[in-house]
């Protein structure tokens, strides 16, 4: 309903802060879990390897940029010639990646300049 609010529940006051931090690790390791779970068991290992070949070209070990993306994207339809449709299943792809192992999408930064 709209104007509803939801009460949103709240950390015991009793709790100390090195239970948290532990807590607050421990919840971090399942979530990471999680969403590694979520890929598809049929398509997991070309999703692995879609997002292992766009680490390849981009040649980083960290987390990749939104200019990494953008310039592999292109290197794909311009250089590859792949479909439109291709794209964007890649696209997907690596933007699972980069969810699942950097806990970050892009929309939380400014564009690429």
């Amino acid at each position: 309903m709209p104007g509803r609010k939801r009460k949103v529940p709240t950390p015991s006051s009793d709790s100390s802060s090195s239970d948290s931090s532990s807590t607050s690790s421990e919840k971090s390791k399942k979530v990471k879990a999680i969403i590694a779970d979520l890929l598809p068991s049929k398509s997991r290992k070309l999703y692995e390897k879609t997002y292992a070949d766009f680490l390849s070209f981009a040649k980083i070990k960290g987390q990749p940029s939104e200019s990494d993306i953008l310039l592999y994207m292109h290197d794909l339809a311009e250089i590859k010639k792949l479909g439109y449709k291709t794209l964007w299943q890649r696209y997907s792809m690596i933007k699972s990646g980069v969810q699942a192992r950097h806990d970050t999408w892009y929309r939380r930064y400014q564009a690429a300049p």
